[in-house]
């Protein structure tokens, strides 16, 4: 029944602590990226299964679309907040210390990807893994060109990715032979994650488990 006005007691603030360990608590689960297994055929010029010495491996999401408990923590990493920047590396983190029973390989290398051409907090996500991990550090360059639009289909994303995504010089020397983390800063529809763990497999990786700091809507 519609009261007409909020009933009491709802209209007081969320004290800050109780704010702070709600949000903990949902920052605390990352959300599953299921590898792709097909190719869109089309402009891509692939199509069919993705070979398993091409594939990625299942990875992981820190942060889907406007998650409330991270409402304004993207934007601010971004804009260069040191302690917006540090929450993402330490949920990072986390994430990767509860995924560790499902992955096929423990990382030996993070490799970081920044998809997009505005700011992004990946280089430090992906160092602060790196450090607490002992793990090895590559990094790949950024893909010139704009990206394709929301409109875009699958075959023109891939299409795109594949002239877009390299690896060489010291990322391949690297990888080879190595189980890699890939760290992306954004990606919605995971071509561009797809193609980088086809790359990076090309190059000698033995396992590429991605992982998205912010998968939009």
């Amino acid at each position: 029944m519609c009261l007409g006005h909020v009933p009491d007691g709802l209209g007081e603030p969320v004290p800050p602590d109780a704010a702070r360990a709600v949000a903990g608590a949902l920052r605390s689960q990352s959300q599953v990226l299921e590898a792709r297994k097909m190719w869109p055929g089309g402009v891509s010029g692939r199509k069919g299964r993705i070979r398993p010495d091409l594939a990625a491996e299942p990875g992981r999401v820190l942060v889907f679309a406007d998650a409330p408990e991270w409402a304004g923590t993207v934007g601010a990493a971004r804009a260069g907040d040191a302690q917006a920047t540090a929450d993402l590396a330490d949920a990072a983190v986390a994430a990767l210390s509860r995924w560790k029973d499902q992955w096929r390989a423990r990382p030996e290398v993070v490799v970081s990807l920044q998809l997009t051409d505005r700011p992004a907090p990946v280089e430090p996500v992906a160092d602060r893994i790196a450090e607490v991990g002992r793990l090895a550090r590559a990094s790949l360059p950024m893909p010139s060109g704009p990206a394709p639009g929301r409109d875009a289909s699958g075959a023109q994303e891939a299409a795109h990715w594949l002239d877009a995504i390299a690896v060489g010089g010291p990322a391949v020397d690297a990888v080879r032979g190595r189980s890699v983390l890939l760290v992306v800063d954004e990606s919605g529809t995971g071509w561009a994650v797809t193609v980088a763990a086809a790359r990076l497999r090309e190059a000698g990786a033995t396992v590429v488990l991605p992982l998205v700091v912010h998968r939009p809507a």
